[in-house]
This record gives structure tokens, sequence and C-alpha cells, in this order.
């Protein structure tokens, strides 16, 4: 066949090709419709799940190391950490050393239920430091960030006062109960003093 052949040959579709390419098309395109639908249906879910999962990851992050950071206790009417609107929940501090043994800086770490941000509440972690006299803390932190969104509650057991200080080291608990109900725990164990 020529190429002049080709250019000539205007057949087109035939009616029973149309009518078995509408329907095939009549069967495919509801199945993607549906699996659209179902993917936009789940995005929502899919992203709370995320959202869930990276606020564990964040506090178990942060948590374990504060805890086994921790050789100070910070009583509880010590507030220049914390910020206003905000309800502690566990509170930790330490004292670092220069190379020459030295206290060099007194550091505190405030986990606290933040009501203040909107309409959720919000898991805070502010960190402050100060000089080694730790009546010198200063109340601007050096971070303040969320790590956890949408809860409903949080709790972590109190940490042990002086007397429990050069005693074993013990695993301290922070659980997180977000609005959805996913619940997550992160522990920290305390080094000995």
């Amino acid at each position: 066949m020529s190429l002049n052949a080709l250019r000539d040959d205007e057949r087109g579709f035939t009616l029973v090709e149309l009518l078995i390419t509408i329907v095939i098309l009549g069967i495919v395109v509801p199945a993607l419709a549906a699996g659209v639908v179902s993917i936009l249906h789940n995005s929502a879910t899919t992203t709370q799940r995320l959202y869930e999962s990276h606020d564990a990851q964040i506090a178990a992050a942060y948590f374990a190391n504060d805890v086994q950071g921790a050789d100070l206790p910070v009583p509880s009417t010590d507030s220049r950490c914390d910020k206003a609107g905000t309800t502690a929940v566990v509170r930790f501090a330490w004292t670092e050393y220069d190379t020459a043994a030295v206290p060099a800086a007194y550091k505190v770490v405030v986990y606290s239920k933040d009501t203040s941000v909107g309409t959720v509440p919000v898991l805070r972690r502010r960190f402050c430091q100060g000089t080694p006299n730790s009546a010198a803390l200063s109340a601007t932190p050096v971070s303040d960030v969320v790590i956890a969104h949408y809860l409903s509650s949080v709790t972590a057991p109190s940490v042990c006062l002086a007397s429990c200080l050069g005693q074993p080291a013990s695993s301290i608990v922070l659980t997180a109960v977000e609005q959805s109900g996913y619940t997550f725990k992160v522990a920290g164990i305390r080094r000995a003093a």
C-alpha cells in the first residue's frame, strides 16, 4: 500500500468498534472513579494517623534524652521556665560542667499541656538555661516546641526529690492520649547520680 493510498483512505471507526470502546470505557471509568473516591475518603484518616505517629516519634526523641540527662529535681513550685496558659506535667533539670569539672550551665526542661494555642490542647516542651546558680535561670526559653497535637490528656509521674538522688536509675513514663483516642507512652531511664 502506498503513502497516497493511506492518505486517501478516509475510513473511520465502524459503529461496532465505537460501541465496543464505549462499553469498555463504561466498565473502566466507574472502577477508576471508585478508586479515586476511596483515596480521597481515606486521606483524612491517613493524615490523622501520620500526625499521631509523628507526635509519638518526636515525643520519644526528646523525652528519653531529657529523662536521662536529669540530675536535679525541679520542685513543682519552680515555674520560671513555664509558659503562661500552660499546665506543667513534668520538669527536669541538670547542671553541665566544663572540662575542668566546674559547673558551666544550669538547664531546665518543662513538659506542659498548653491550651492557649487554639481550641485543641497540645504538649509543649520548653527548654531554659542559665548560669550554674539556679536562681539565675532565664525565663526566655532556648527552645519552645510543640511535640504532640490534639491532646485529650497527658500524664507523667513527678520526678523524685533529692532523697532519691544516688539511688539506682528509675524509669519515668509520659502517657499522652490524643482526641482521636490514640494513646502513646514514651519512657526514659534516669541515670544514676
